[in-house]
């Protein structure tokens, strides 16, 4: 048995382990989080670090909610394919590429790689130039 002042014949039992810590964040005040695995807009599926197994981001709503409510950001310009905007605890916009799981404050690109929107300085019209193939057009090249 054990003994006043610390000694003991046997060290005291240990209380049983507690819950385990709550899950950081997902997305910090002001940082997007990154998640390296690919994840695919399904139920359940939740954005940045709850992709890799943290608590949901964006308010604790999934990638399944906010992609089903991208009409609050109708007002914005449109995305290239796979990526959306999500609103983060800090009230600011990033965006998630559903497809791979990037995540970013900077909006992306809305033109293929290599693409640059020129304006031209004779006419002011927008067009679309490739450097390394020597292309021009006033289309503008689809992602």
């Amino acid at each position: 048995g054990e003994r006043p002042g610390g000694r003991a014949g046997s060290p005291p039992a240990l209380p049983p382990p507690g819950p385990p810590p709550p899950a950081a964040p997902a997305v910090a005040a002001d940082t997007p989080a990154a998640a390296p695995a690919p994840i695919a807009v399904a139920p359940d599926a939740a954005v940045g670090a709850a992709a890799t197994g943290g608590a949901p981001a964006g308010g604790g709503m999934t990638v399944q909610h906010w992609a089903e409510n991208q009409a609050q950001f109708a007002n914005m310009p449109p995305l290239p394919e796979n990526w959306i905007r999500i609103r983060s605890s800090s009230n600011r916009i990033y965006f998630v590429n559903t497809f791979t799981g990037e995540t970013q404050f900077v909006e992306p690109p809305d033109l293929p790689p290599g693409w640059t929107k020129q304006v031209s300085k004779s006419s002011g019209k927008t067009y679309y130039f490739h450097a390394a193939r020597g292309l021009n057009t006033f289309e503008k090249p689809r992602v």
